[in-house]
């Protein structure tokens, strides 16, 4: 019956029954501040972000995502996904919105459930490209994984869960835990999605789209990698103001 599959769904995209996997081509996200109707790329706006001044960087309540959960910053956030074809699709929601099952803001729940999907398909690390491998212990995997002064460090530890993990002789299968880290992404739902996975699409949460995956990867990686360097920028910055008064903070 599988073997049908392909058939099946060539027949209902024909007819019009299902819609077609559509392939993005790039996808540009605004943020529009509500206060002043000022519009701008998200990646200037988390680049340009400021912390509460009353928040330092050692505290339990600053994330990584605070720009979204600062909630003296009020907008909307804007998706223009453009497809092979020029069709061309915009998705808005609030800027703190949080995807409630992850506890993440819903760009970050976005990108967490493409890495999976690459992960799963691809077999190769999100987003660098890496091939994902097998090891044959625990030691073996840390040891191709860390760099050399990690690895060095590592080694001469003598903290007993570092040591757990040099006399770790169990495989290390990194295709396998993609695998199992995607079924856990939708829980008692997974096969399904495993299947239009095998048959080269997905249902994207967010576009509320049919996703045709591997056309559509390169976009996801580049906008991924504009967000992740923003946010890197404004980490940076925020150590060099902030990061020897927090220290202070601690003494």
């Amino acid at each position: 019956m599988d073997s049908l599959r392909p058939l099946v769904l060539a027949f209902c995209y024909n007819k019009g029954i299902l819609e077609t996997p559509r392939t993005i081509e790039r996808i540009e996200v605004t943020f529009t501040d509500v206060t002043t109707g000022a519009v701008q790329s998200l990646v200037s706006a988390l680049e340009a972000y400021e912390k509460p001044a009353d928040l330092d960087l050692d505290d339990m309540m600053y994330r990584d995502d605070m720009f979204y959960r600062d909630e003296s910053i009020q907008g909307t956030i804007r998706y223009e996904v453009t497809y092979q074809g020029g069709r061309v699709q915009y998705v808005e929601h609030d800027k703190s919105e949080i995807f409630i099952d992850w506890d993440m803001a819903m760009i970050d729940s976005f990108f967490e459930h493409w890495l999976k999907l690459y992960e799963t398909y691809a077999e190769k690390s999100f987003p660098s490209g890496r091939p994902l491998q097998r090891f044959e212990s625990g030691y073996d995997y840390w040891k191709a994984r860390l760099s050399p002064e990690a690895w060095d460090e590592l080694i001469h530890s003598t903290d007993p869960e570092d040591q757990r993990l040099l006399t770790d002789k169990r495989p290390h299968d990194e295709i396998q835990d993609a695998k199992e880290q995607f079924e856990m992404m939708f829980v008692r739902a997974a096969e399904p999605y495993l299947e239009d996975l095998r048959h080269g699409f997905y249902v994207d949460h967010l576009l509320e789209q049919r996703i045709d995956v591997e056309g559509s990867f390169d976009a996801m990686i580049a906008l991924y990698k504009e967000i992740s360097e923003a946010e890197e920028k404004r980490r940076a910055r925020e150590q060099l103001l902030y990061g020897e008064k927090d220290e202070d903070n601690l003494n």
